[in-house]
């Protein structure tokens, strides 16, 4: 009897063994499956990815040049911008093939050069001479001194070519004064823009008339009496368009025979500067002939304080 029940028990428990067997099988070949199918996909998308390589590779364009078919490169000025892409750089190269389809190419480097040399003329901003307005209303033709930007040609030339053989599409913002961009320039003075963009806030100096005027959005705000550089001992202050470079409050001012300290300094051109002179009593009229300053334009504290005050790094400055 007992014999019997032991064996009466042995089938559902071997049907159940079975089936755990069964489940689990099913669950493996789930698995196994899901991951084919997984794989299948990944297969898929590489053969889209195939496929779009295939069609770029019959594209004529592509069949021609290869990757540098699609590739552009855009220089920034300011507001404006250059965009060269195939057109222009199957101008600039020649191009061969491997006996394995692998593109190489070699630039034409005069061509490059050439388009180097008109951008520079087309974006540097620098000019020998400008137009100025005076206070009195006179247009004059000013010396330029350290207004403007002036485009390195051969480190255009230079990078245009590396970056071509790179096979880069990149943007080159030439004019955020970034140390990247300042690398294209051989010159830079200011605000990038031209000359007519200089503004209306700025500091106008007669030497004639022993004066000046400190402009801001158009209104003057400060003038003034001044004392120039001495014509009598070749201190001539310079003539011409420049820019402030730096101010500083208590500035310590030498040359051969002098030594002295002053409250407020603005320079605008190598050594010269706007500054107060406080051992002077008097400003404007002849003094400067015969007790001129050595270049600087001399002011009284209070005129010196306000330029100080006002004055930001490119401000325009104009001297005649």
């Amino acid at each position: 009897m007992t014999e019997n029940k032991k064996r009466s028990l042995s089938v559902p428990v071997l049907i159940l063994i079975v089936l755990t067997i069964a489940v689990i099988t099913l669950f493996f070949i789930s698995k196994v499956k899901g991951a084919g199918d997984s794989n299948t996909g990944s297969e898929n998308d590489s053969s889209v990815s195939s496929s779009e390589s295939e069609e770029k590779k019959h594209n004529p364009q592509y069949e021609k040049y290869g990757d540098i078919s699609d590739m552009t490169i855009i220089l920034k000025f300011g507001d404006q911008k250059e965009t060269l892409d195939i057109n222009t750089f199957s101008e600039w190269i020649t191009v061969s093939k491997t006996k394995e389809g692998r593109f190489t190419y070699k630039t034409k480097d005069d061509e490059i050069k050439n388009y180097s040399e008109q951008l520079a003329k087309k974006y540097s901003t620098f000019q020998d001479t400008l137009k100025f307005n005076t206070h009195s209303g006179e247009e004059i033709n000013i010396q330029n001194k350290s207004v403007g930007w002036i485009l390195d040609e051969n480190y255009t030339e230079k990078a245009l070519k590396k970056t071509i053989l790179n096979r880069m599409s990149i943007t080159f913002d030439l004019t955020n004064g970034s140390e990247e961009s300042n690398k294209w320039w051989l010159r830079i003075a200011g605000k990038y823009g031209k000359y007519e963009d200089y503004g209306n806030t700025y500091a106008e100096v007669s030497i004639s008339d022993q004066y000046m005027w400190l402009y801001k959005n158009g209104k003057i705000i400060m003038e003034s009496n001044v004392v120039t550089g001495g014509p009598s001992t070749g201190n001539d202050t310079p003539k011409g368009a420049f820019r402030v470079y730096n101010k500083k409050e208590g500035a310590t001012l030498y040359g051969p025979g002098y030594w002295t300290t002053v409250s407020y300094w603005v320079g605008i051109y190598e050594d010269i500067g706007f500054h107060d002179a406080t051992w002077r009593d008097k400003f404007g009229g002849n003094i400067y002939l015969e007790d001129g300053s050595h270049g600087c334009v001399n002011l009284p504290i209070e005129s010196a304080e306000k330029i100080y005050d006002e004055a930001y790094v490119d401000m325009p400055v104009f001297i005649y």
